[in-house]
C-alpha cells in the first residue's frame, strides 16, 4: 500500500470512527411535558416503538384524558392484530366506514375484544381504568404469564363488580396497581400515561411459552437490520468524508483518486457491510410482540475505486449493543437501540 493511500485510510478511519461512536438519538427529552413525570419512561418506550404519538406542538400530554377510539388504536399497534375479514360486519351505529378509527375498531372487534358494547361504542368518550384492563386482559387471552401468584384486593373492585375478573387477572399479570388508599378507579377516566404504562405491561405479559418467537427467527431479523444499519451509516459517513476532503485535505490525500474523477467530485464507493458469521445474540427477554437482546457482531468498511473497481479496506469494527425489538406488520423489526459501542478492530 502506498504512503498516500495509508494516508487515505487513516482520515477516513478517524472520521468513520467518530461517526460510528456517537451516541443514537432517542425520543428522550423530546416531550417538555414529561419531564420529571412518574411514566416518562414508559410514555417515550411507547412513543419509539410507534404505539403512542405526540402532538403538533410539541408535547405528549401524560395527563390528558384518552378516547376509546384512541386507545383501540393504540392496541392495535401494540399488539401488531391483523386486519379484518372482508365480511366484518361492525354492529354499532356510531362507528362509520369513513372514520379514522374504522379500520382499529373492525381489527379489534374481529380479535374478540370488543364483545359486549351493544349498538354504540361511543368512541370520542374516554375510556376508563378499567376498560382499559377488561381489552387488555381480552386481547392477551391465555396468553398470558403470571406475574403475580394472586390478585390484588381492590375495595372499590369487589367479587360481584361488572370488571372483577378483568381486574384480576390483569393485577396476576402485573399489568395494573392500585392507589395508596387501596382501591383500584375503574371507573375513573385513564390518562394517556396511565394507558402507556398498562399497555407497555401487558406486552410484556403476553409471555406464554407457546406464542415466544424463536432466537433464529429474531437472529434473522438483527443481521436484516445490522447490515442496513452499517450500508445507512456509512453513506452518511461518505458524505461528511467528501467536505472534509475538499475543504480540508492536502491534494496528495487524493492522489489516490485523480485518475477517476476532478478533485471535488465525491468517493465513488464507500459502504460498510455486516460481516457474515460474526453476529451473535443473547435473548433476554421476550413476548409475543416485544423482545430485548443483546447483539454483537463486525461490520467491514471499504472503499471502492471507480476506474477499475478495486477495493481497499478502510476498517473492521465491532458493534455491541442491546436491542428493543417489536413486532409488526407481522415482521420482528428494530425499535429502540441501548448502549451502542463501536471498537474499531483492524
Amino acid at each position: 500500500m502506498t504512503m498516500v493511500k495509508q494516508k487515505l485510510m487513516m482520515v477516513l478511519a478517524v472520521l468513520l470512527l467518530v461517526l460510528v461512536t456517537a451516541a443514537p438519538a432517542f425520543a428522550g427529552g423530546l416531550f417538555p411535558d414529561l419531564d420529571g413525570h412518574w411514566a416518562a419512561d414508559q410514555s417515550y418506550l411507547m412513543y419509539d416503538l410507534g404505539v403512542f404519538g405526540g402532538y403538533p406542538d410539541g408535547t405528549f400530554k401524560p395527563n390528558n384524558n384518552i378516547t376509546w377510539a384512541e386507545f383501540i388504536a393504540i392496541v392495535v399497534r401494540a399488539f401488531d392484530l391483523p386486519s379484518a375479514p372482508a365480511n366484518t360486519v361492525l354492529p354499532y351505529e356510531d362507528v362509520k366506514s369513513g372514520d379514522w378509527f374504522y379500520d382499529p375498531v373492525a381489527r379489534a372487534y374481529a380479535a374478540g375484544i370488543l364483545k359486549g358494547y351493544g349498538s354504540k361504542l361511543e368512541p370520542n368518550k374516554a375510556i376508563t381504568r378499567g376498560e382499559i384492563a377488561r381489552i387488555v386482559v381480552l386481547n392477551i387471552g391465555e396468553n398470558g404469564a403470571p406475574l403475580n401468584k394472586v390478585a390484588q384486593n381492590f375495595s372499590d373492585v369487589p367479587s360481584g363488580h361488572l370488571l372483577a375478573e378483568y381486574v384480576s387477572k390483569a393485577s396476576v399479570l402485573g399489568i395494573i396497581g392500585g392507589y395508596p388508599d387501596g382501591t383500584f378507579g375503574p371507573s375513573k377516566t385513564a390518562t394517556r400515561a396511565e394507558a402507556a404504562v398498562m399497555v407497555n405491561r401487558a406486552m410484556e405479559a403476553e409471555a406464554a411459552e407457546k406464542v415466544l418467537p424463536a432466537e433464529e427467527t429474531l437472529k434473522a431479523a438483527i443481521e436484516g437490520y445490522a447490515d442496513r444499519w452499517a450500508y445507512v451509516q456509512f453513506t452518511f459517513a461518505r458524505d461528511k468524508i467528501n467536505d472534509y476532503l475538499k475543504d480540508y485535505a492536502l491534494p496528495s490525500v487524493i492522489k489516490w483518486y485523480r485518475d477517476t474523477m476532478q478533485p471535488d467530485e465525491p468517493i465513488p464507493g464507500v459502504y460498510g457491510r455486516l460481516e457474515p458469521g460474526t453476529l451473535q445474540i443473547k435473548v433476554l427477554n421476550r413476548s409475543r410482540t416485544l423482545a430485548k437482546v443483546e447483539a454483537h457482531y463486525e461490520v467491514g468498511v471499504r472503499i471502492r475505486r471507480a476506474s477499475d473497481g478495486a477495493e481497499a479496506e478502510v476498517m473492521a469494527i465491532k458493534v455491541d449493543e442491546v436491542l428493543l425489538m417489536k413486532l409488526s406488520g407481522g415482521k420482528w423489526k428494530v425499535g429502540v437501540v441501548y448502549d451502542q459501542k463501536a471498537t474499531k478492530i483492524r
